[in-house]
């Protein structure tokens, strides 16, 4: 009896023991060991032969798509207001943006006033001006837009907002002729500091005011600029650029526009962009999921996976660009 007693004694001594030993464990000690394929950047889908062919298959879908060009957009009754905007819209929606610039020129030549416009035309300063503004809806986000008529403009008036654009955090003195004398929502991380998050618009809009309105607001879906700037606060005010045409995000956001219309892979995109535009490489974008874990779409609220980035990179090819370039594919090719 006083040895089974004993017994029972030191197994309860040396489970206390064991179960000490796991409290003083490091923190920083990982639980378990990551399966080897984590460490590594993901496979591409094609063979360098098939990247190739779907590469040169790029300027042959544009000129495709020019071919199927309505007369309505080719040569557009450019004094006819509806027929201009339908024309911008049409090109919008099919990617076709130098082709939109041009009906745009083509549009100011032949008339005395102005009324058709981008955000950024030095016209937009006597007509209009904006209030661009991110909200929360759900468990996701999108920025709204206000277009607020000038008191002297009269009649018609549309301003577009072309594949390309994006919000960069409103600082304040800005251009108060085109923004107004509002200032952010609230001054923090996010609010008019160099931490705050940019964000590139996955769709392209344009505002119509007929002559007895005096604004407009429009939602535009958005994904996150930079991949290590953290997310937008509601109320968090931005400043409406356009990429440089030459940069290669431009072409992934004005393909990525095109793509909103009909069947748009949120999270892939969201990769798409961080890869491009911050030059992300595999072991950031693994460092940061494992320390914060990982990051959500903003219109659809999808968790980003790691699968995404093989779809971001058909994404990147569609949109011209080589995945086997980027420092993010640069050991995946086959």
């Amino acid at each position: 009896m006083r040895k089974t007693i004993a017994c029972i004694f030191l197994l309860i001594l040396a489970s206390a023991c064991h179960l000490r030993v796991k409290e003083r464990r490091s923190p920083w000690e990982p639980r378990f060991r990551r399966p080897a394929r984590y460490d590594r950047p993901p496979r591409l889908r094609q063979s360098n032969d098939e990247v190739d062919k779907r590469l040169a298959r790029y300027q042959a879908r544009r000129e495709a798509r020019l071919e199927k060009m309505p007369e309505s957009v080719s040569s557009p009754n450019l004094k006819d207001f509806q027929d201009v905007v339908k024309a911008l819209d049409w090109c919008y929606r099919r990617a076709i943006v130098k082709r939109a610039d041009k009906i745009l020129q083509d549009y100011k030549a032949q008339t005395d006033k102005v009324r058709i416009m981008t955000f950024e035309d030095p016209a937009v300063l006597e007509a209009a001006q904006f209030e661009v503004e991110y909200r929360k809806h759900g468990a996701g986000g999108s920025v709204f837009v206000k277009v607020k008529r000038r008191e002297g403009f009269k009649g018609l008036l549309a301003v577009s907002f072309p594949p390309g654009t994006y919000g960069r955090p409103y600082v304040a003195p800005i251009d108060e002729d085109l923004y107004g004398d509002w200032p952010p929502a609230r001054r923090g991380n996010n609010a008019g500091t160099p931490k705050s998050q940019d964000l590139v618009f996955l769709a392209a809009r344009i505002a119509w005011l007929d002559p007895d309105v005096n604004e407009v607001e429009l939602r535009f879906p958005v994904s996150c600029g930079r991949f290590h700037k953290g997310e937008p606060r509601p109320g968090d005010r931005f400043l409406l650029v356009r990429f440089e045409e030459k940069e290669p995000i431009s072409r992934l956001a004005i393909e990525v526009c095109a793509l909103s219309n009909y069947t748009l892979n949120h999270a892939a995109a969201q990769m798409a962009i961080w890869i491009v535009r911050d030059k992300l490489t595999w072991r950031q974008y693994i460092n940061k999921k494992r320390s914060l874990g990982p990051s959500m779409t903003f219109e659809t609220a999808r968790v980003i996976t790691d699968d995404d980035a093989i779809d971001a990179a058909d994404l990147l090819i569609d949109a011209g660009i080589d995945p086997r370039t980027l420092e993010f594919y640069a050991t995946s090719s086959r």
